[in-house]
């Protein structure tokens, strides 16, 4: 539809352009969905308005007998950029010119377009793997828009006949397909985190510090450095921990009285989680669970040996020296979701 804006005495005829991209992701995102749920999600962003279309690859997928629900993978995103222009694109010219075609009036107006529509699919694509790395815990997802080339748009009138298509860059996966079942830490994406990722879209999300150091733990042992990622798992609990009892003021208040009258000030965090939740919020997570918090003792006490001797052992409670494995860490790493849940509904 041809719409009308006035400028000055001058009536414009504005026509929207679509230009539609299609990114495939650096790895692919676990689905837990209906097979016939199309996910489509419809956003303004200033002048412009965005269609997201998540499209899913049922090729490989998997449930247990008892699963309603098949496991799929999301792995290509289709993003629709679609703005008012007051200037319609010119045809392109295939006459015969010393026997070739010209299409330089069409190409030019594009290039003109093509950084204004890019600006907001990168923004768009940004907000979402933002969503699956730190929400739902999807590994190896680059932020850095210059680490790789984004597509270059197919072009439709608005209604959706074909204008133009540009050679498209080169964009190439790196994950390789049995790193698909390394499932560890990463959430499948539902039906019900529908209003959740249309939130993420909509507007910028600060990424948490403690959620950028978890992100680098599951790598670092999805790498098999676990070293690494358990020294990392560590931090992320401790600057998660800090910064609920410090950075919010009821909290912070009652802590920190609490903790000035034991001389404690110099506090391990679990002892915040432990006597001074207690005293701050009525109940302590060692209380309400008893398993996660000695997991999480225990991953502690791996830390230190790593950072003391750099060894990836610790001793446990019965005095035994254990070297955490793949399943151990899954049950530290599941301890500390239980722990940062915890800890968001005190806040």
């Amino acid at each position: 539809m041809l719409r009308t804006k006035i400028w000055g005495e001058i009536e414009v005829k504005m026509e929207r352009l679509k230009a539609r991209y299609q990114v495939q992701l650096e790895y692919p995102i676990l689905l837990k969905r209906a097979e016939q749920d199309e996910i489509v999600y419809k956003v303004s962003i200033g002048d412009a308005d965005v269609s997201i279309h998540l499209l899913v690859d049922n090729s490989e997928k998997s449930k247990n007998k008892n699963e309603m629900l098949w496991t799929s993978k999301l792995t290509e995103i289709e993003i629709v950029v679609s703005i008012a222009e007051n200037e319609v694109p010119p045809p392109a010219d295939i006459t015969p010119k010393d026997g070739h075609g010209s299409y330089y009036e069409i190409e030019q107006y594009f290039e003109k377009r093509t950084s204004k529509y890019d600006d907001i699919a990168k923004v768009i694509y940004r907000r979402l793997k933002v969503y699956f790395k730190y929400k739902l815990g999807t590994p190896y997802l680059t932020l850095n828009d210059e680490s790789q080339e984004f597509p270059l748009p197919i072009w439709f009138d608005e209604n959706d006949n074909k204008i133009w298509e540009s050679q498209s860059r080169v964009f190439v996966i790196p994950y390789t397909p049995g790193e698909f079942k390394k499932v560890f830490g990463i959430k499948k994406f539902r039906k019900v985190d529908d209003k959740k990722i249309v939130s993420a879209i909509k507007s910028e999300r600060p990424i948490i510090l403690y959620e950028e150091i978890l992100s680098d733990a599951q790598t670092a042992i999805l790498r098999g450095n676990f070293r690494r990622g358990i020294l990392e798992m560590a931090i992320a609990c401790e600057i998660a921990v800090k910064h609920t009892f410090f950075t919010e003021s009821t909290i912070a208040g009652a802590a920190y009285e609490y903790l000035e009258g034991k001389g404690m000030l110099r506090v391990r965090t679990l002892e915040l989680v432990g006597k001074v939740a207690e005293h701050a919020f009525g109940e302590s997570f060692k209380t309400v669970n008893e398993t996660a918090y000695e997991n999480l003792d225990y991953l502690f006490r791996c830390r230190n040996k790593i950072a003391h001797r750099g060894n990836v052992i610790f001793r446990d409670n019965q005095g035994i020296i254990q070297q955490p494995d793949t399943d151990m860490l899954r049950d530290w790493w599941a301890s500390l979701e239980q722990l940062l849940r915890w800890l968001e509904s005190k806040t």
